[in-house]
């Protein structure tokens, strides 16, 4: 047993001694520097004004998405007759690339994807609904690309 423990120590003492060594030729920091947050592009490329690139679209025309700390609020305007239909703001994780949103209302089940794609000029964003009732029409997907 004393055996055992006395190699073992000795391995840990190599280890040691090296560890040592690659500290002292500046190889690995024993400490690492403290990080400064600094604003993520995924996070700061999505906040704008996005435009529908298709201006007869029947899905959405325009989503205002603002950045505060690590939240997204999102903020789709429909294509309405006349003014754009505003559907309130849904609230989102920073900092992800796609972008997954949920919402579950009285009348149906909505998913949102959305993508930021080339250089994050454009917007690329997948609607799918659920209607929880067949009353208020078929379920349906939507794909539309949105620049600022």
């Amino acid at each position: 047993m004393r055996k055992a423990i006395a190699g073992f120590l000795g391995v840990l003492a190599s280890i040691a001694a090296i560890l040592g060594l690659l500290i002292a030729l500046n190889i690995v920091h024993p400490f690492p520097a403290p990080v400064t947050p600094t604003p993520d592009s995924k996070v700061t490329n999505f906040a704008g004004t996005w435009h529908n690139v298709d201006d007869h679209t029947q899905s959405w025309g325009k989503i205002e998405i603002r950045v505060d700390r690590n939240t997204l609020f999102i903020q789709f305007f429909g294509k309405c007759s006349g003014n754009p239909c505003d559907t309130g703001i849904i609230e989102g994780p920073a900092g992800v690339n796609p972008l997954f949103l949920h919402t579950d209302d009285a009348s149906a089940t909505r998913d949102f994807t959305l993508t930021l794609e080339g250089i994050g000029d454009t917007l690329h964003v997948s609607t799918s609904v659920h209607f929880k009732s067949a009353s208020d029409g078929p379920d349906y997907t939507s794909e539309d690309d949105f620049h600022r």
